[in-house]
């Protein structure tokens, strides 16, 4: 067993050098742990997190920025947190646009600017991105706070 997961750990490491991750990244991880195997296993879902967070700002308007500001805002040094805050609140704006009748919206700028399925698409395509610099991260559940 110890061997497995030394071998998982080092392939992460591997990865984690192979991506060229952000300094953010490393930095963030830095904060919750100095020990490198630890870094290691934070290293690629700190890097998607940046990446997905950056492309966010790049993709939808500047009236959606709230949404990303509350969200590093509610999951502090949880980047990975964070960025499933985003996700899952575009995730639901998007199926409450869906479900409201024909013809109307709400009063709620944040919302008139994340629920958008185009960009959503252009989201998932930067996360897949990222992802895919980190083939042997099998990732796994992020808790985090929700947007609210």
């Amino acid at each position: 067993m110890r061997t497995i997961l030394s071998l998982i750990t080092v392939t992460i490491a591997t990865s984690a050098v192979a991506g060229q991750a952000d300094p953010r990244a490393l930095e963030a991880c830095q904060k919750t742990s100095k020990v490198f195997t630890k870094i290691a296993q934070c290293l690629p879902d700190a890097d998607v997190a940046i990446k997905t967070l950056d492309a966010f700002s790049a993709i939808y308007p500047a009236e959606a920025s709230p949404l990303k500001d509350k969200c590093l805002e509610l999951n502090g040094d949880n980047l990975a947190g964070a960025a499933a805050c985003v996700t899952n609140a575009i995730k639901d704006g998007i199926s409450l646009r869906k479900s409201l009748p024909a013809g109307s919206d709400l009063s709620d700028p944040i919302f008139a600017a994340v629920a958008d399925d185009s960009r959503r698409s252009k989201l998932e395509s930067a996360i897949t991105s990222a992802r895919a610099a980190y083939p042997d991260n099998i990732g796994g559940l992020t808790t985090y706070q929700p947007y609210r």
